[in-house]
């Protein structure tokens, strides 16, 4: 009689294991992309892209979804209707991570 509770119990344990996997983990916001929203109040040019100016104004820079390259950055308006720019920028790696983002202006 022992024995056959003990199976019930492991039989019981593994179906809800593969329940639980099934069901959906938490939902999280997506990261991947980078995205960040940045206020400029002048004029700025962008590197790479030759004679290329951006007025004062907002806009969105992030990562975009390439299996091949984490580097490519887009850079749109506000609302992202409109892409000023597809550049291949140059990952900083440092020794210790910021928890915000850094540009530097040349």
């Amino acid at each position: 009689m022992k024995r056959m509770n003990r199976f019930k119990a492991l039989a019981l344990i593994f179906c809800a294991s593969l329940v639980a996997l099934g069901l959906p983990l938490g939902v999280e916001a997506q990261t991947w992309n980078k995205r960040t929203i940045m206020k400029f109040s002048e004029t700025i040019e962008i590197p790479g892209v030759g004679q290329k100016f951006l007025p004062a104004g907002t806009y969105v820079f992030k990562l975009v979804d390439s299996l091949s390259n984490r580097d490519i950055v887009q850079i749109s308006n506000e609302d992202e209707t409109h892409v000023f720019a597809t550049i291949l920028a140059i990952a900083n790696y440092r020794l210790q991570a910021t928890d915000e983002t850094v540009i530097t202006f040349r």
